[in-house]
């Protein structure tokens, strides 16, 4: 992963397990949005949902596993619902609850 990409959007958008572990090697900045605050999110800025609907729909297809055919197909919630569904059933996505070694607090928005 790279500055600015995401992780664990699955798991928020369809309310199901959740689906990334991040390890950082070095100090790192992160944003948490609940579940409701993305949804909110992807209300007022509709050009976020596209993005996400795109990178599943990526996923999807490198999974060969059928992903709406259209860049410019309409996406709400349900959309996004559906495609994380799709993909937790190519992807064994479930991942169960880790206990980390150590506790990681985040502070201002660091990981530390």
């Amino acid at each position: 992963m790279g500055p600015g990409t995401y992780f664990g959007e699955i798991s928020v958008i369809d309310g199901g397990a959740r689906t990334a572990t991040v390890v950082a090697a070095d100090k790192l900045s992160a944003l948490e949005l609940k579940a409701n605050a993305l949804r909110r999110l992807l209300r007022r800025y509709p050009s976020i949902s596209r993005l996400i609907f795109l990178r599943l729909r990526t996923l999807l297809r490198e999974e060969n596993a059928p992903a709406p055919p259209a860049e410019d197909a309409p996406v709400d919630q349900a959309v996004l619902v559906d495609l994380c569904g799709r993909l937790r059933a190519v992807r064994d996505l479930d991942w169960s609850p880790s206990t980390p070694a150590r506790r990681w607090r985040l502070r201002r928005g660091a990981v530390r």
